[in-house]
């Protein structure tokens, strides 16, 4: 396995309550290993799911990261709807 496929196991592992924080982590890591071939394009669903876990009062969803996370996912979304 390789460090991203570890971080991400080693989160979904963690337990079913994650902290805003480790719902981003597993939302950057899920797209980025999408966009490197590693996950298939269903798991788009994963990331929508982690970053709509985070509530809209979070300081998280003010960060940068989400910011661009959940841009790059809406993206693989509507590229993923377009092909089918």
């Amino acid at each position: 396995m390789n460090g991203l496929r570890d971080r991400y196991v080693a989160l979904t592992e963690a337990g079913p309550v994650l902290s805003d924080d480790e719902n981003l982590e597993l939302a950057a890591l899920a797209q980025e290993m999408i966009e490197l071939g590693q996950f298939g394009p269903r798991t788009i669903q994963v990331v929508r799911r982690h970053l709509n876990a985070i509530p809209v009062e979070s300081k998280v969803r003010r960060q940068a990261i989400f910011r661009d996370v959940d841009d790059r996912s809406k993206r693989t979304l509507a590229n993923s709807s377009s092909s089918e």
